[in-house]
């Protein structure tokens, strides 16, 4: 489970102030934090949950905007950008991450052609 992070840490990679996260990310923040984070240092150790799970069904949790986390374009989407984005960060960091970038982006786009297949 991702945990939440030392404030000295999220201080250090929030680059304006104020701002946490990527504004065009609607979900997955956490994750792009964490590879934030991991291309800064190589160790971290956190013991408190940055999230809590709610089970109730999406039918009841997903309203207004949030109705678009059910919309398998809008998903597919999102994680282009997030895996574009990760693959631009991840130039001068070892092969293994950069095709582990490459290789998720293939997934993406795999989806994106059987989204407009069917």
């Amino acid at each position: 489970m991702i945990r939440l992070y030392s404030r000295r840490w999220c201080e250090r990679l929030h680059r304006p102030p104020g701002r946490r996260i990527d504004p065009k990310l609607r979900y997955a923040e956490d994750v792009e934090f964490v590879f934030r984070l991991a291309c800064k240092t190589s160790f971290c150790f956190v013991g408190i949950s940055l999230v809590l799970i709610d089970r109730a069904p999406g039918e009841q949790r997903h309203v207004n905007e949030a109705k678009n986390f059910d919309n398998e374009l809008f998903r597919l989407q999102l994680n282009q950008y997030r895996f574009e984005k990760r693959l631009k960060m991840a130039t001068g960091l070892s092969s293994y991450v950069r095709r582990s970038a490459r290789k998720s982006l293939k997934k993406v786009h795999r989806g994106l052609a059987n989204f407009y297949l069917v």
